[in-house]
């Protein structure tokens, strides 16, 4: 019975989701795998080389499934690391989103956790422990330019 039911969801969650157009979410927290499975896909995370302009790419085994999306948003906000001086997005989640946040994070340590903007990883850091407090940064190679636009993006669908 319980898997009929299921299988009764997944089939309506597909059918809800082919009708709309296929575009990726902005902002999606999804798990890497070590290896491939029928429910992950392939996703490049680059790195910045060494030297200017040199980027490294790493091929991850990404879980299609998200465990958090942009509806656990309250804000995001474009900053300066104040060690790196680097640009980042300063995230903070709506009640029921840090809760989820702290138990992914609670469940997933030693674990990587692809972060997933626009369908490209943009990073995927191994969870040290539990993030707690409703507060996350999301690091990359971003300019100044690309952390506000995608800041800008993330507050037009954020939950209210």
């Amino acid at each position: 019975m319980k898997t009929k039911i299921l299988a009764l969801g997944c089939l309506l969650a597909f059918s809800l989701f082919a009708a709309e157009p296929s575009k990726p979410a902005a902002f999606e927290i999804r798990l890497v795998l070590d290896k491939a499975a029928a429910d992950s896909e392939p996703l490049i995370c680059a790195h910045p080389g060494t030297a200017a302009g040199n980027a490294v790419e790493e091929r991850l085994h990404v879980q299609k499934l998200p465990l958090l999306d942009r509806s656990a948003i309250k804000t995001a906000v474009a900053a300066k690391n104040p060690l790196t001086g680097a640009s980042e997005i300063d995230l903070t989640f709506t009640a029921s989103g840090a809760k989820r946040f702290a138990q992914i994070t609670r469940d997933h340590v030693g674990e990587r956790l692809a972060i997933v903007v626009d369908g490209k990883v943009r990073s995927a850091p191994r969870v040290a422990a539990e993030i707690a407090g409703g507060k996350a940064q999301i690091s990359g190679s971003f300019s100044e330019q690309e952390a506000a636009a995608l800041a800008k993006s993330l507050n037009a669908t954020a939950a209210r």
